[in-house]
């Protein structure tokens, strides 16, 4: 399990899980349970354990990316960052179109 490097700019990421009280888990935990193959990310937001994987600064390929997470993950959907701040999706896309 690997700790975020920050990012800067906007970027989206595709969440897998996410816990309050289970144990943290490790790459190792999603490949055997979901056959995910992505590194797998621990993030802390709201007092939630997120896991979450890829990196994608275009919100087209994130989404192409979550989909085909989806055919493993069934409630994979995607996240966005700013500065590696977790923001509304919307927020980053309408952010992106005034940063361009």
């Amino acid at each position: 399990m690997n700790i975020p490097a920050p990012q800067s700019g906007i970027f989206y990421k595709v969440q897998i899980c996410a816990t309050r009280k289970s144990p943290s888990r490790n790459g190792k935990f999603f490949e055997q349970k979901y056959k995910v193959q992505d590194e797998v990310e621990l993030t802390n937001h709201e007092g939630w354990k997120k896991y979450i994987i890829g990196s994608f600064t275009n919100y087209e390929e994130a989404k192409a990316f979550g989909q085909k997470t989806r055919t493993l993950v069934k409630d994979a959907f995607i996240v966005a960052y700013d500065n590696g701040e977790r923001i509304p999706v919307r927020q980053a896309q309408s952010n992106k179109k005034i940063n361009q």
